[in-house]
């Protein structure tokens, strides 16, 4: 107890002078209230560690449990509007609640077709107008009026998005409309419902993974993820599903027994959703393929099986991006899809040199705003002590967190499908936001990695190294360091905004 007793103090006494070092050591109000903020959540998370009928719950639900506290509070303390394209998020998901599964077409002032809608002056006022603490209590007050005035709001490439990865978010701004709730709740409804539904795939997730639990546990608790995850964005049921999906392989292909009918219909629904949540996560889909072919009637069972679940969802996405693409706009002024792709086609080592230097360049980038430097608007930085923490974590969980791998055959097939969909978002991004002929890829940022971290891990993993299970992947200590990130990132938060 003394020990445990000493570790708490020790990181809270870090925390507190790494909040100190953000306000360059200027005591305000907002650092009082943050210290006892954070003195409230440390010994909250002791207390319930040190709890009898806690300690007997198995690590799986101690983890889903402290996680959705600290997700709320993620939830809350990031204002509407501090998130990447959280505006127009909430736009397509409002819409999605009212029936309109489809954003309506209209011509922008660079000639492109962009998805747009009617909104009242009351909603825009309501979100756009909330991304301070300080302006929270007086965008409480716009309340929806059916006779308001309307104009047309464009949502720029979002409208591309499917529909079926904004259900959770128009479930939530359905029920705010129905109670006549003010228009901001709706907005917090939208983030609920959608952290609701994440929570559910993670435990799903943890529940049947095989192993690489660990690893599942430190993704999750990224401040990147969580912040995507209490966000209105499509990328938390990327994520959630993403995660899912591959447990729910690795149990299959661990059991003693035959695939059934019920479990196929589940990897064809895993599949569905991930795919069309957003196409350049299609290629994860092809990890179903892992599974040996004893577990089918036979060998040509299992390719006549999943190859048409995997045909099925191609050709959804393809009708979806077909009646989607009539929104595409250009961001960037100098991009251009149709000559873009021409280069790409006659021309494909300008696209090789370019995906090359992206990554060469930027790659101590991606790592470091997958893990922690980059959140908000790309405005916050936590602590490089965390993000560090954060690199040297993942690399013991990629050398030391184990893998059942016979023949290296999970590691190729885990590294084939995070390099197609690397090669996807690098042609998807070269195409919209990128200037034609150039030779380094704009748009693309660390958080779109998160949904295949975890496929990524696993292609590098290996099990050249043995550790006991008490030893240097310790998962409850790894758990509460991780929580006590969190909460330097909550109070962060709270100093910043």
């Amino acid at each position: 107890m003394r020990k445990k007793v000493l570790f708490f103090i020790v990181m809270y006494i870090i925390n507190v002078f790494l909040i100190l070092d953000l306000v360059n050591f200027k005591i305000n109000n907002v650092f009082i209230i943050s210290l006892i903020l954070q003195l409230f959540l440390f010994a909250g998370i002791f207390i319930l560690f040190e709890t009898e009928k806690f300690k007997s719950l198995n690590l799986e639900k101690k983890f889903i449990i402290c996680y959705t506290i600290i997700g709320l509070f993620y939830l809350f303390f990031f204002p509407i509007g501090s998130l990447p394209d959280e505006y127009n998020h909430f736009y397509r998901s409002y819409e999605v609640s009212r029936g309109n599964l489809m954003s309506k077409k209209c011509k922008v002032d660079n000639g492109y077709y962009a998805g747009c809608n009617t909104i009242t002056d009351e909603i825009t006022n309501a979100i756009t107008n909330s991304n301070k603490y300080k302006n929270i209590s007086d965008a409480l007050k716009y309340k929806y009026n059916k006779n308001s005035p309307k104009r047309w709001i464009t949502f720029t490439n979002i409208s591309m998005y499917s529909f079926v990865c904004y259900i959770p978010q128009a479930l939530g701004i359905l029920i705010g409309r129905i109670l006549h709730l003010p228009i901001l709740i709706w907005a917090y409804l939208a983030r609920l419902f959608n952290f609701i539904m994440f929570i559910l795939l993670l435990y799903f997730s943890l529940k049947h993974i095989p192993y690489k639990k660990t690893t599942i546990f430190f993704i999750s608790l990224l401040p990147i993820t969580l912040q995507e995850v209490v966000s209105m964005a499509a990328d938390c049921m990327a994520i959630g599903v993403s995660i899912a999906f591959v447990s729910y392989i690795l149990f299959l292909k661990e059991s003693d027994s035959k695939i059934t009918y019920k479990q196929t219909l589940l990897i064809l629904v895993f599949s569905l959703l991930l795919s069309m949540s957003k196409l350049v996560y299609l290629p994860v889909c092809i990890f179903s393929f892992i599974l040996p072919s004893k577990k089918f009637k036979n060998q040509k069972s299992k390719f006549l099986i999943l190859g048409f679940i995997l045909i099925f969802v191609g050709l959804l996405n393809l009708i979806w991006l077909k009646i989607a693409s009539q929104f595409l706009l250009s961001i960037e002024g100098n991009a251009n899809p149709n000559l873009q792709m021409n280069l790409i086609l006659h021309k494909p080592w300008i696209f090789l040199i370019a995906i090359y230097n992206t990554f060469t360049q930027s790659f101590d980038y991606y790592v470091n705003s997958t893990l922690g430097s980059s959140l908000g608007l790309f405005d916050i930085s936590i602590s490089n002590i965390y993000v560090k923490f954060n690199v040297i974590v993942l690399s013991l969980l990629i050398l030391f967190d184990k893998i059942n791998n016979k023949k290296n055959q999970l590691n190729y097939f885990s590294l084939f499908i995070s390099i197609c969909v690397i090669l996807l978002i690098s042609t998807s991004l070269y195409l919209d936001w990128t200037s034609v002929g150039s030779n380094i890829i704009d748009g693309i940022q660390g958080r779109y990695f998160i949904p295949i971290l975890f496929i990524i891990s696993m292609g590098l993993s290996t099990n050249l190294f043995k550790i006991k299970d008490n030893n240097i992947l310790n998962q409850k200590n790894l758990l509460i360091v991780m929580f006590m990130e969190s909460i330097y990132v909550i109070n962060y938060l709270l100093n910043f905004y």
